[in-house]
């Protein structure tokens, strides 16, 4: 086995190097996770609605949440409203999935690219400001990559799984309206650039479809129109 990694026939990260850096990026990462939560720092304007989006859903069932706030962001922040509804109760959650998306990044690279771009992936996204403070926020962002990531490392296995592809980019835009638009363009992309995966691409944007049904016969029910 070749104990060096070559990106274009220069030598990078060896393995070992590899290792200690992901490790390094995995405790800083948690160091500033904590940092970010330890604060308690007052919610946020949107942290705020998609906590009461969270208590609505509890409360009644979601009769009361607004249309055009997320229900899957409702769903997300369910568990922190239930633990109390407190600051850190209800960013408790988000950070782990902070930290989860920053595993499914090293996972994969290290699959497609080797252990030395994995290294490189985690360590970049985990120093990237804005992940590093809003990953530990009650936002939609970081929920909705992790799915949308997921999607594409569901369609881009070796064997391409629909049945995971179609739930995750469902659930992207229940979490975040807006990844509408870009679960479309993997869809696309998988479809133009992975040929093997046509079929589980087809079978996985119809999963999709389906699951969004819901959504949309109430939003026609709600507003007379199908968009809102």
């Amino acid at each position: 086995m070749a104990l060096v990694d070559r990106v274009g026939g220069a030598p990078v990260a060896t393995p070992r190097h590899a290792r200690a850096l992901v490790a390094a990026t995995i405790a800083y990462a948690v160091l500033l996770a904590a940092c970010a939560l330890l604060p308690a720092r007052p919610l946020g304007h949107d942290e705020a609605v998609y906590a009461l989006g969270a208590r609505a859903l509890i409360d009644d069932g979601g009769a009361a949440l607004p249309l055009h706030r997320s229900i899957g962001m409702a769903v997300v922040t369910a568990p922190g409203a239930v633990a109390g509804g407190g600051e850190l109760a209800l960013r408790v959650p988000f950070a782990l999935i902070g930290l989860g998306y920053l595993a499914l990044i090293g996972a994969f690279a290290r699959r497609h690219f080797g252990a030395a771009a994995a290294a490189l992936a985690m360590a970049v996204q985990a120093t990237n400001p804005e992940f590093a403070w809003r990953s530990a926020e009650v936002l939609s962002d970081v929920p909705s990559a992790l799915c949308l990531l997921g999607l594409v490392a569901a369609l881009a296995s070796e064997r391409p799984r629909w049945y995971l592809a179609g739930p995750l980019a469902a659930a992207a835009c229940y979490v975040r309206y807006a990844s509408a638009p870009t679960v479309a363009v993997i869809f696309a992309g998988a479809w133009l650039l992975v040929p093997t995966a046509r079929r589980a691409t087809v079978q996985a944007a119809a999963c999709a479809a389906a699951l969004l049904l819901p959504f949309l016969v109430w939003s026609h029910a709600t507003t007379g129109s199908t968009l809102g």
